[in-house]
């Protein structure tokens, strides 16, 4: 049993844990245990199960059919109900008697071959009800209580991988969330691991990887001429000697301003590789503008004000912009006097500075 125990923990923190897949520690844990089947089956909703089991034995539609329907007939729900770490034997509860004339056996159990149940509700860590069990057939016979004290131990293991598994889960879809977020930003941004591996990529940066922008990054951050640039900076990094900055010429002209800096090793944006480095990328000669309608809302501006603050932001002059709009330069300026009024700053290059900063003009439009 020794041998069986230690695998059966290797498939539920390995396997089930990182891979979903509860289906090889059930297979095991049916034969320590000497039973027809075992399952676990999650409430997702009222009147709502998600149902894992070996199905060896058990038809291919035992599932839908428990789920659909049986669930609700299953004499052993009032004793279980939600009563979190409670075991069931059903040898303690119904005689032959009561299985002769009771419809979830006579329907559904035994026309799936099975008899006797051993069931616990594990999910008291989860706040939901998360069952496990094991079934076995009449000539199987019911279970003893040596069975009953390794079900119990192993129901703790099962229900300590079903929460692990399901923070995982949150954890990669408010990643997936994340990404789809950063997709929206007009620069780049990836996420490292302490290989320097790219887990995470918004879609400007996998534009770059990717060959849309030229052949300078290739497949990732450490391939091509970028590659060549970044790959000792990323070293330094994740060794722990500071943020780095660096500069990756750019196809057709100018180039990449790049910034390195490493993750908190208790960062969650890595699950099997805490730690790591994020790396911002943006092209420098972009000169980006505020919306104007940003601009009215924050500052309470008109649209020609809005109009007028973009130009300034973009690096027109007055002058430039008095010729474009066909006015007199005075009133270019008394606009702008306006605006610095409305935006609480006293000269234009604190305007100017101020407003390209604002985190909107780095959204990505497209």
């Amino acid at each position: 049993m020794d041998e069986s125990y230690e695998l059966l923990l290797g498939d539920l923190y390995e396997r089930a844990v990182f891979d979903g897949n509860f289906v090889p520690a059930l297979g095991r844990f049916r034969s320590m245990i000497a039973c027809a089947d075992a399952a676990i089956t999650v409430a997702v909703g009222d009147g709502e199960f998600h149902l894992t089991a070996t199905h060896e034995v058990l038809a291919e539609d035992f599932s839908a059919a428990y789920i659909g329907y049986y669930h609700a007939i299953d004499p052993k729900n009032r004793f279980l109900g939600r009563d979190a770490g409670k075991l069931f034997n059903d040898a303690a509860h119904f005689d032959e008697a009561f299985v002769s004339r009771d419809a979830f056996y006579q329907e559904f159990t035994i026309p799936n071959g099975m008899r006797h149940t051993l069931d616990m509700n594990i999910g008291a860590a989860l706040g939901q009800d998360v069952y496990f069990a094991a079934m076995r057939t009449a000539r199987q016979g019911p279970f003893d209580r040596r069975s009953e004290e390794l079900f119990q131990l192993v129901s703790r293991h099962v229900a300590r991988a079903v929460a692990m598994r399901r923070r995982i889960e949150r954890t990669q879809a408010i990643s997936a969330h994340a990404a789809a977020a950063l997709d929206r930003l007009g620069f780049g941004i990836a996420v490292l691991d302490r290989r320097g591996r790219v887990l995470v990529r918004n879609a400007f940066a996998a534009r770059l990887c990717d060959g849309t922008e030229g052949p300078a990054w290739g497949s990732d951050l450490r391939a091509g001429m970028a590659g060549r640039i970044l790959r000792p900076l990323i070293n330094t990094v994740l060794a722990g000697h500071g943020a780095k900055v660096a500069s990756v010429p750019r196809e057709g002209g100018g180039c990449w301003a790049v910034w390195i800096a490493a993750l908190p090793p208790w960062n969650g944006l890595a699950i099997d590789a805490p730690g790591g480095a994020i790396v911002l990328i943006g092209a420098p000669q972009v000169r980006r503008s505020p919306k104007a309608e940003d601009l009215m809302i924050l500052y309470g501006l008109t649209h020609s004000e809005a109009e007028l603050a973009r130009a300034l932001v973009g690096g027109a002059t007055l002058k430039e912009i008095a010729g474009v709009r066909h006015v007199k330069l005075s009133t270019v300026r008394t606009q702008l006097l306006s605006l610095l009024g409305k935006t609480g700053f006293n000269r234009q290059a604190q305007l100017t500075r101020a407003l390209g900063c604002l985190p909107g003009m780095w959204l990505d439009e497209r």
